[in-house]
C-alpha cells in the first residue's frame, strides 16, 4: 500500500522483486497519490507489470490503511493466494523472508498468522519489532524487542498477541473466518485487533524470525 511515497515504495519493490519464492504476485496499492506515484512505478517496472508479476491498482480515493490494504487481501482472495502478506512500502525485505516463513505454517493448521522480525534502517542491527505484546487491561499494545540491540535474544519462533502490520503474512484460512481489516480504525491498531480477532477463531500468531 503507498500513498505519496514513490521513492520509498520503489525501493521495496525492487526488493520484492528479489524474493527467493516462486510464484510470488506483488500487488501495489496506490492509495490516490498526488505525487506521481502510479506513474512512476509504470515507468519504472513496466517490464514487470506487462509480465504478470506486477499488478497495479490505483484506488480512487485514499482509503487509509484497513481500507487500502483491503482492496489487496480482496484482489489476493479472489485470485486464489493461499498466503498473502502485507508489506508496508516503506520496508526492503530480504531475498528469503517468504521462503523462511512460510514453512512454518506446515507445522500446525492453526498458525495463522506470521511475522518477521523487523529492523530499523538505520542502525540495521536495532530490532523494530520481535512480536507484540496486548495489554487488555491498559487498553495498549506494543511492539516486543524495540529499540534492542539484536544479539541473538528473538531467534527461536514464539507465539505472540500480534503480528504489526508492517509486514503480516496471513493464512487464507484466516480471512475466510475473520473477513477483512476494520476500517474503523483510521490509524494504527487495525493489526493488533486483527489479531484479536483470530485469536478469538482459535488460530495462532507467530513471530518466526529471519
Amino acid at each position: 500500500l503507498s500513498f505519496n511515497g514513490k521513492k520509498l515504495t520503489a525501493d521495496c519493490i525492487a526488493s520484492c522483486l528479489r524474493l527467493n519464492y516462486d510464484p510470488a504476485i506483488l500487488v501495489v496499492i496506490d492509495n490516490a497519490s498526488t505525487d506521481g506515484s502510479a506513474g512512476e512505478i509504470k515507468k519504472a517496472f513496466g517490464h514487470e507489470i506487462s509480465a504478470g508479476k506486477i499488478v497495479l491498482i490505483e484506488n480512487e480515493l485514499n482509503l487509509g490503511f484497513a481500507g487500502g490494504n483491503n482492496v489487496g487481501l480482496r484482489y489476493a482472495v479472489e485470485h486464489g493466494a493461499e498466503f498473502i502478506l502485507l508489506l508496508n512500502n516503506d520496508t526492503v525485505v530480504d531475498p528469503d523472508l517468504l521462503a523462511h516463513c512460510i514453512p512454518y505454517f506446515g507445522r500446525n493448521s492453526r498458525i495463522g498468522i506470521i511475522g518477521p522480525k523487523i529492523y530499523y534502517f538505520d542502525p540495521p542491527d536495532q530490532i523494530w519489532f520481535a512480536g507484540g505484546k496486548i495489554d487488555l487491561h491498559k487498553g495498549v499494545s506494543r511492539h516486543i524487542g524495540i529499540r534492542e540491540k539484536d544479539h541473538g535474544q528473538f531467534e527461536s519462533a514464539a507465539a505472540c498477541d500480534y503480528i504489526t502490520g508492517c509486514a503480516m503474512l496471513i493464512r487464507r484460512a484466516v480471512i475466510e473466518s475473520v473477513g477483512y481489516l476494520d476500517t474503523i480504525y483510521k490509524m494504527y491498531s487495525e493489526d493488533a485487533d486483527y489479531c484479536f480477532r483470530a485469536k478469538e477463531k482459535r488460530f495462532t500468531m507467530m513471530m518466526g524470525p529471519s
